[in-house]
């Protein structure tokens, strides 16, 4: 291997390392929506679940966070996917409502309204 290769690969190396910069406490999920979502939990859904939802709240903004409580709580309702228009976040809510739909197909539950 030549010294334009080795550095090459090292450059290369080092652009592919996965560094941790742990941020989850500077970025709690809104409580407003944390007790949002329990509030009108299933009981049903298992607390591992729960803390996937409320995790996914994470890091947006109060409005953005309220947005995805409300989708969230409108599928448990029964009411449907919605969606925002937002390709991260409609991409994090599709994984929800597939876990969310599966977990109640697998064990006998439906999706119906919480009011």
């Amino acid at each position: 291997m030549n010294k334009k290769t080795a550095a090459a690969s090292s450059k290369q190396t080092r652009e592919l390392r996965i560094v941790m910069n742990d941020q989850s406490k500077n970025f709690v999920p809104n409580p407003h929506c944390s007790i949002a979502l329990v509030e009108v939990m299933p009981d049903w859904v298992p607390p591992l679940l729960y803390y996937k939802m409320v995790d996914a709240l994470r890091g947006y903004s109060k409005g953005m966070a309220r947005l995805m409580t409300d989708n969230l709580i409108a599928f448990l309702s029964g009411g449907g996917r919605f969606l925002t228009g937002i390709q991260h976040v409609d991409e994090q809510l599709l994984q929800l409502y597939s876990e969310i739909y599966d977990y109640a197909r697998e064990h006998g539950y439906k999706l119906e309204s919480l009011f």
